[in-house]
C-alpha cells in the first residue's frame, strides 16, 4: 500500500505544478480509497450471486466512462477554461527544461570532442 501512496504523490508532482500537488493528491488518495470501497461491493455481489459478470460488466461500463471523463476533461479546459489550464502548462515548461538540458549536454559533449 505505501508503494502505491507513493507512486500516486509522485505522478501528482509530475503531472501538476508542485503548488498544486497536495490537493491533487488528496483528490487521488479519496478516489483510491472509493475503488476499494466498490471492490468490496463487488465481491459481496459475487458472493451472492456466485457470477462474475455483474462485476465484469460493470467494471467495464466504470471503465468507459472514466475514459470519456479522462477524454473530456483535458478538452473541457482548453477550449473552455483556458484560465485553469495547468496541466499542460507544466508539461511543456518540462518539456522545454528536458530540451534545454539536452542540448546543453550535446554541446558540452561536442566542444569535448573539439577539444581532445
Amino acid at each position: 500500500m505505501t508503494i502505491a501512496d507513493v507512486l500516486s504523490y509522485s505522478i501528482c508532482n509530475q503531472v501538476f505544478r508542485k503548488e498544486d500537488a497536495v490537493q491533487t493528491w488528496t483528490v487521488v488518495m479519496m478516489l483510491q480509497g472509493v475503488g476499494f470501497m466498490v471492490g468490496a461491493v463487488f465481491g459481496e455481489s459475487i458472493d451472492k450471486t456466485g457470477s462474475y459478470n455483474e462485476a465484469i460488466y460493470t467494471s467495464m461500463g466504470m471503465y468507459a466512462v472514466c475514459a470519456v471523463l479522462c477524454i473530456a476533461v483535458p478538452l473541457y479546459q482548453k477550449l473552455f477554461a483556458r484560465h485553469r489550464f495547468v496541466m499542460f502548462d507544466h508539461q511543456a515548461k518540462c518539456r522545454r527544461l528536458k530540451t534545454a538540458t539536452a542540448t546543453t549536454m550535446t554541446t558540452t559533449t561536442v566542444a569535448e570532442v573539439k577539444t581532445a
